[in-house]
């Protein structure tokens, strides 16, 4: 399960965006309002992935969600945000054909030709996959980025430039947003129960507690992952003793190996006898 704290650091990360500021308009508004624009494509469906493509639906929705909530003279711009969200520490881009990323990138054009995607922090993606989470991080960031505007964007939701406040469009919208609503919680929930029982193989492990079978499980699903006792730490809340012993403990039984980063430090791959030892493991 994720944990509050994990989603607390994302909220503190998000409101410490770094953003350009100006004397007289104040701070660009273009990093929160293309993250907006994400949370909408998650929403809508649009977007189903971390990897996230510099599609025409995603421009279109970053240009209706400014025209509706920025209220300074800034000039509208989507490459900059898109480029320069890398600083921020949970967004990283990714060029095309291995080439390599200009230092900078102001325009569309030239964002097309050298970025393929921006891939976003995946603990991040599945809180915002998430729609009780998602409508914490998206009320905080509105209550921070947009507190004067915040109610035009809420409200753009609700009618459109001609339904003359009809109760009927109104009606429909709510309903549509609570079948959204229900449908992104079922999958997730089915998610979290398949990844349980996915889990509970590994269990079957003579020695592998109920943790360390989770942790076999990251490192199946993803040959590339690395590991430290601080992430143990806290994903399962426990102490940075009990994580160390899981790891240590996964290493003697051959599924991770120890990589050295220094004198003190550790970090834990997965080991080359991975699959053997699962298969001998299992029988």
């Amino acid at each position: 399960m994720e944990s509050n704290e994990e989603l607390s650091k994302y909220l503190f990360q998000l409101k410490k965006l770094r953003r350009d500021r100006n004397k007289k308009r104040g701070d660009a508004p273009h990093k929160p309002v293309l993250l907006l624009a994400i949370i909408e494509g998650i929403e809508n469906g649009d977007i189903i992935s971390n990897r996230i493509a510099i599609s025409p639906e995603l421009v279109l929705s970053f240009k209706d969600i400014w025209s509706k909530i920025v209220v300074t003279d800034h000039l509208q711009n989507f490459a900059m945000p898109f480029f320069r969200l890398k600083s921020d520490g949970f967004w990283k881009l990714h060029s095309k054909h291995g080439s390599f990323i200009p230092r900078t990138i102001s325009s569309f054009v030239g964002l097309r030709e050298a970025i393929e995607l921006a891939e976003m922090d995946k603990a991040l993606f599945d809180f915002l996959l998430n729609p009780i989470s998602r409508e914490v991080i998206k009320a905080e960031f509105l209550n921070h980025y947009f507190p004067d505007t915040k109610n035009q964007y809420e409200k753009a939701y609700l009618y459109t430039e001609n339904d003359d406040n009809d109760l009927g469009y109104f009606i429909t919208y709510h309903i549509k947003t609570m079948v959204k609503a229900y449908d992104a919680l079922r999958d997730y929930i089915s998610r979290k129960q398949r990844e349980v029982v996915q889990a509970a193989k590994f269990m079957k492990i003579s020695g592998v507690n109920e943790r360390m079978a989770q942790i076999i499980k990251i490192i199946h699903d993803d040959s590339d992952r690395v590991l430290n006792s601080k992430e143990i730490e806290k994903r399962f809340n426990v102490s940075n003793f009990t994580a160390r012993q899981d790891l240590k403990s996964l290493v003697e039984l051959g599924f991770l190996e120890i990589v050295q980063v220094n004198k003190i430090k550790q970090n834990f791959i997965k080991s080359n006898d991975f699959e053997k030892e699962l298969k001998k493991r299992n029988k």
